[in-house]
């Protein structure tokens, strides 16, 4: 008899291969195309895989559902990538994956809970910032994510909102070190 959780790693996957496609998806329709260009899908992806779960878990569930993500978006978008683009995105995947399975597992501590909500805060304000048309869609996908990481965190910690211009600051340098990366394998 197999054990009931064995599962839920094909299921991270799954739901890292739907947001993916999601992402690639949208790079091709206007109205919801800054979704293809931020990370806010996939943090708050790994959010709600990992929120209070173990250590082994969560690394297991993000790293592969953003493996996952970055095969299917590269896959279906068509974008004609170098073998050290892939490599540098799926090294990102992994890295991210580590990082944000322990923050997310944390949740709904105040402070993991604020990390997660700085990151996709700063995320939507970079893309606003180069693409201020964005910004009505950008706005409405936060609140959107805002609402859905609340819902997994509940019940909200006050003390969430004071960490929270921290973890928006640092949340912006993170954000933009993965287009910083990219640029230097030209």
């Amino acid at each position: 008899m197999r054990h009931p959780g064995a599962a839920r790693p094909l299921l991270a996957v799954a739901a890292g291969v739907l947001s993916g496609a999601l992402g690639a998806f949208a790079a091709s329709t206007p109205v919801i195309r800054p979704l293809a260009h931020t990370i806010g899908l996939w943090a708050l992806l790994v959010a709600l895989l990992c929120a209070g779960t173990t250590r082994a878990v969560a690394m297991t569930r993000s790293t592969l559902a953003l493996v996952g993500a970055v095969i299917a978006f590269f896959g279906l978008t068509g974008f004609h990538l170098s073998a050290g683009k892939l490599a540098l995105w799926l090294a990102l995947a992994v890295i991210s994956g580590l990082a944000l399975g322990e923050v997310s597992r944390r949740i709904p501590h105040p402070l993991a809970t604020a990390t997660t909500a700085g990151l996709l805060v700063a995320d939507a304000a970079r893309r606003g910032w180069h693409y201020p048309n964005q910004i009505p869609f950008l706005a409405a996908f936060l609140l959107i994510a805002l609402a859905a990481l609340a819902w997994r965190a509940r019940p909200l910690h006050p003390r969430t909102a004071l960490f929270l211009p921290l973890t928006t600051a640092l949340g912006y340098a993170v954000v933009a070190a993965p287009d910083l990366l990219e640029d230097l394998i030209r």
